[in-house]
């Protein structure tokens, strides 16, 4: 993995993850995903307010939930951290940036063939 930075940082605004974003960072490491849910805060309700501060609508998203997963906030560098860690020790280089790539079609013959076809 080549990531920009020289240093990975405790900065960052913060993350919402939604039960899809979880459904991912299960197929990606049930770790991550578990310390995610141990260092999130879950959104339990929900505001919509009219630009008077009125309130539009609000829901309570626990009772209203048709999934176990509500969407949770935390800040990014723990979803950062969580996934440097569960790396294999020299997967992750720090200060390169990707400045192109391309991609070789090994079939690229057989391409060739069908268009004198046509």
């Amino acid at each position: 993995i080549y990531e920009r930075t020289r240093s990975l940082e405790p900065l960052g605004a913060a993350l919402g993850l939604f039960p899809n974003g979880f459904a991912a960072l299960q197929e990606i490491s049930p770790v991550v995903k578990e310390r995610i849910h141990e260092s999130a805060i879950p959104l339990t309700n929900s505001q919509m307010k009219h630009i008077d501060g009125s309130t539009i609508r609000e829901m309570d998203l626990i009772s209203s939930s048709s999934s176990r997963v509500l969407p949770t906030f935390l800040v990014w560098y723990l979803l950062q951290q969580y996934l440097r860690e569960d790396l294999p020790e020299g997967v992750l280089s720090l200060g390169h940036v990707l400045e192109s790539f391309s991609v070789i079609d090994d079939d690229d013959d057989d391409d060739d063939d069908d268009d004198d076809d046509d």
